[in-house]
């Protein structure tokens, strides 16, 4: 395993791929798509799309609250499979080397980025091509957090170089819209 910031990095698509294959439905992950809808109560959209969608939870909970078409993406293809009958269109996409194709209104990037050697490219790159970028992260984990996070203490001031739309705290998760 290839270490980053000192840390084992098993933010490999071999981990991630076994991972899928053998998670049933990522229960815990559905709160964040429960914080999420409060978020998108806020805003006017049509479109999705995920980035890092993992199962397909988000898609299955977000598309039961609002009426839109749903693009579920992730590098993991056991990931893309469990999410296909839940999103209108599925995309094996791996944020890290490709751009995402085509526009939404919403991307949403829930609990990826700090998995990410180079988060804040990967947001400038999807602002590109969306209205709203929708961001859910841990709030302030500390450096000897989950092996595979390898960006910690994030906190809502770390994006205060973007145009912030709303910021949705929570006790370990925060929500964040960039417009």
């Amino acid at each position: 395993m290839q270490r980053v910031k000192g840390k084992i990095n098993t933010n490999s698509i071999e981990f991630w791929d076994e991972y899928y294959a053998n998670v049933i439905i990522e229960e815990d992950r559905l709160i964040i798509y429960e914080q999420l809808s409060e978020i998108l109560d806020c805003i006017k959209f049509n479109t999705i799309l995920e980035i890092g969608c993992g199962t397909g939870v988000g898609a299955e909970y977000l598309k039961s609250k609002f009426d839109c078409i749903y693009t579920a993406s992730d590098f993991s293809s056991s990931a893309i499979i469990k999410a296909s009958d839940k999103a209108d269109y599925t995309s094996l996409l791996d944020i890290r080397t490709f751009e995402p194709v085509g526009q939404y209104d919403v991307i949403i990037i829930a609990e990826t980025l700090e998995h990410l050697e180079h988060p804040f490219e990967v947001i400038d790159k999807c602002k590109r091509h969306c209205k709203y970028l929708v961001l859910s992260l841990p709030l302030d984990e500390p450096e000897d957090c989950d092996p595979e996070h390898i960006w910690y203490n994030i906190k809502p001031e770390d994006f205060l170089d973007y145009k912030i739309h709303t910021v949705k705290l929570n006790e370990s998760y925060f929500q964040i819209i960039i417009t």
